[in-house]
């Protein structure tokens, strides 16, 4: 009679033996996914977050789960986690009882005996933040309307001296594009003459002081021109 092999271990259940309750513990929904995409682990959290109980996503592979396949990258992010890559992506849910919320997933690859034997998925709620990004862009935009009419420069600096706001006028007399300023400190986009004298002035706006000041400048189109500039600390 032939010699009888054992099944060799799945590796990854063995590391799930590992890492099961801390899985648990983590409050956060998580599953974990094999190389054959099946549910291999979903802790309470992620049930919650699904809509569903354990028999119907244990052992399932991810299409045969869904309800809604999903047309965002998530497929795509899951076989880059399951190749061996972190990964960070903001997706939309599409079913169970947090539909249309945003979050954030996270795709970590559990790794047995240095080879990816399936990943873990953690998803972080977003909504609040991304209603939050929603409210500031709308606002940016009406700024930039009332700005732009105004018909003189006006820029938004943060207390870290970064530009965050540059309208029309601001970027036409700077010479450059707005993707080029805005998200840059302001050392880097004042020329050494002007930087010597704004440096002191925004410290001082900075600091909660409302400040008026005068100089020379160059004014595109126009050459020298005397002009006056407001310093309003937010």
């Amino acid at each position: 009679m032939p010699a009888f092999t054992p099944t060799p271990p799945d590796a990854l259940a063995s590391a799930l033996v590992d890492l099961q309750q801390g899985l648990e513990l983590l409050g956060l929904p998580c599953c974990v996914i094999d190389q054959a995409l099946r549910y291999r682990f979903v802790n309470a959290a992620y049930l919650a977050y699904a809509g569903r109980v354990a028999g119907e996503l244990l052992g399932r592979e991810l299409g045969e789960a869904a309800l809604k396949p999903p047309t965002d990258e998530r497929r795509r992010m899951l076989a880059r986690a399951l190749a061996g890559e972190d990964l960070v992506f903001d997706r939309l849910t599409v079913e169970g009882p947090d539909e249309g919320r945003w979050v954030r997933a996270h795709y970590h690859p559990i790794r047995r005996d240095g080879e990816v034997a399936g990943a873990a998925v953690v998803v972080v709620d977003l909504q609040t933040l991304k209603e939050a990004e929603a409210a500031i862009a709308a606002r940016e935009r009406q700024l930039a309307l009332i700005t732009d009419t105004i018909g003189f420069p006006v820029t938004y600096i943060d207390r870290d001296g970064i530009l965050r706001f540059a309208n029309a006028q601001s970027v036409a007399w700077s010479g450059m594009r707005r993707d080029d300023m805005v998200g840059r400190h302001y050392h880097e986009l004042a020329p050494p003459p002007v930087l010597a004298q704004s440096r002191p002035l925004v410290e001082r706006a900075l600091a909660g002081e409302s400040v008026t000041y005068e100089r020379e400048a160059l004014w595109p189109g126009r050459e020298k021109r005397r002009i006056r500039g407001y310093m309003i600390p937010d």
